[in-house]
């Protein structure tokens, strides 16, 4: 079965190429007469970062307003500017706002003058009108923003139904499910599509590869995460259900496979625990399925996942697997700083009953040998070179198997070194940021440094091309949970 992420999504993304299409707020003039000839010859084609001039803001009420209160900046804009790059224009700035519940937008571009108007100038409000006309609309009237805003009373509640709720931070949330294509043309299924189609504008902003799905094809989830008090929308997840087929002639209907193909916690929200109490809602909600409706969810698997979903992942399959059942929870326990590579049979069996890929287990012994190794070489003050090299050859060995195709016709020493890289990448950015956050959640044993110094930012980790590398600051697993 190909990716839905892969096959039936649709990158639909238009640019507008000729610098007299751009529309430039507050006025509608041409850019090319736009800038005095004392700016145009003052400064020679000027160029700024797009995430640094453009400013998000999501807004509840009318108090809030357009310039005042907390901004934010975008992650990613190289699918919308090419390197991300805003050419032509003295002191840019991009405001974009959105309601909190709705997600409908205002959007408004400023600028001193337009420097040297006959070179190339980035036609920033076309290239943006073309992307959010696509994604619901917008509005360039503030004032028309907050009566859309005020007015807004879309009937969302009878396409969704609740699967979990969460306190965090003295507030409740809510987590609900809906299917973005159906029968039902009710109005409250018209406004979920129409809000997730404003959602998919800001995967582009905050998840590196985002791609725009086929909200036509009814196999699409979605799930939306919002506070009780309020409706404010805090995230979103979509997920992709396909039958399970392994063997056609063991094909059951009843089977089935999901696959996470966005999963996106807002700005005002991220690094506060959202993403993983999202991804154990996820879990739970394969399991009443399976219960409830005759359906069986084999697994829950990610679609190319971005480091930081990688680390939340990690750190929620490990909880799962130490407290899920005895049998997987003494397996977890039984893995030492020299345990070998579980067999195929065995990170299928615990594939199965967690839910989650044989390779998304094989990913959980790494964490949990490194964690071994770690705790060893803390209690006896070194390192053993040898079990340092035999694991660091168990890692690349696998890295080498997945990403085969990214060696190509790369010498040995070129290989090496790219391996040698990954590994390292893999090391800091996931494997050591995983395991102690999971010692700060009584997940996993703390090491003896830990006992002594009682600072969970200080951790000894192995990385290839050193025997130990203090990471300070490490703890900090990331919670944007974008794919």
């Amino acid at each position: 079965m190909t990716s839905p992420a892969r096959g039936a999504v649709r990158k639909r993304l238009r640019r507008a190429t000729a610098p007299d299409e751009a529309l430039i707020a507050p006025n509608d003039s041409d850019p090319r007469e736009a800038g005095t000839e004392a700016v145009a010859n003052a400064c020679s084609d000027p160029e700024v970062h797009a995430n640094q001039v453009w400013k998000l803001k999501f807004v509840l009420n009318e108090e809030d307003n357009a310039v005042n209160g907390a901004f934010y900046q975008p992650s990613f804009t190289h699918q919308i500017f090419p390197n991300e790059r805003i050419r032509g224009y003295l002191e840019p700035n991009l405001y974009q706002v959105y309601d909190a519940v709705t997600l409908h937008c205002y959007l408004n571009f400023k600028y001193t003058a337009v420097v040297n108007p006959s070179k190339e100038v980035t036609p920033v409000m076309s290239t943006l009108q073309s992307l959010l006309d696509e994604c619901g609309g917008y509005t360039t009237d503030y004032e028309a923003f907050r009566q859309c805003s005020r007015n807004a009373n879309e009937p969302l509640e009878t396409a969704l139904k609740t699967i979990s709720t969460y306190d965090l931070h003295n507030e409740t949330f809510i987590i609900s499910e809906g299917v973005l294509c159906s029968e039902n043309k009710s109005p409250a299924q018209a406004a979920l599509r129409a809000l997730h189609r404003r959602l998919q504008f800001l995967t582009l902003l905050y998840i590196e590869a985002a791609s725009f799905i086929d909200d036509e094809d009814p196999r699409w989830m979605i799930y939306l995460c919002r506070s009780r008090r309020d409706q404010r929308l805090v995230g979103f997840a979509t997920v992709y259900r396909f039958p399970a087929i392994e063997k056609l002639q063991e094909f059951d209907p009843h089977r089935e496979k999901w696959r996470l193909a966005q999963l996106l916690i807002l700005p005002p929200y991220q690094r506060a625990g959202h993403g993983t109490r999202f991804l154990h809602a996820l879990y739970e909600r394969a399991r009443c399925v399976s219960e409830q409706t005759g359906r069986c969810v084999l697994e829950i698997s990610i679609e190319d996942p971005a480091p930081a979903l990688c680390c939340v992942r990690d750190l929620v399959d490990l909880e799962k697997l130490l407290t899920s059942d005895d049998a997987s929870r003494q397996w977890a326990q039984s893995i030492n700083a020299s345990s070998p590579v579980p067999s195929r049979s065995e990170l299928k069996t615990l594939a199965q009953r967690l839910r989650i890929t044989a390779a998304q287990v094989r990913r959980l012994y790494e964490i949990l040998r490194l964690h071994a190794m770690v705790s060893a070489s803390a209690a006896s003050g070194d390192v053993d070179p040898e079990l340092e090299r035999e694991y660091r050859l168990v890692v690349k060995r696998r890295l080498f198997r997945e990403n085969e195709e990214c060696f190509g016709l790369k010498n040995d020493d070129e290989r090496k070194q790219m391996l040698a890289e990954m590994y390292t990448s893999l090391m800091q950015e996931s494997y050591h940021p995983v395991i102690a956050a999971a010692m700060r959640r009584g997940l996993i044993a703390p090491t003896r440094l830990e006992r002594r110094t009682g600072s969970e930012s200080e951790l000894h980790v192995l990385v290839s091309g050193s025997k130990e590398l203090l990471l300070r600051n490490s703890a900090q697993v990331s919670e944007s949970g974008s794919t």
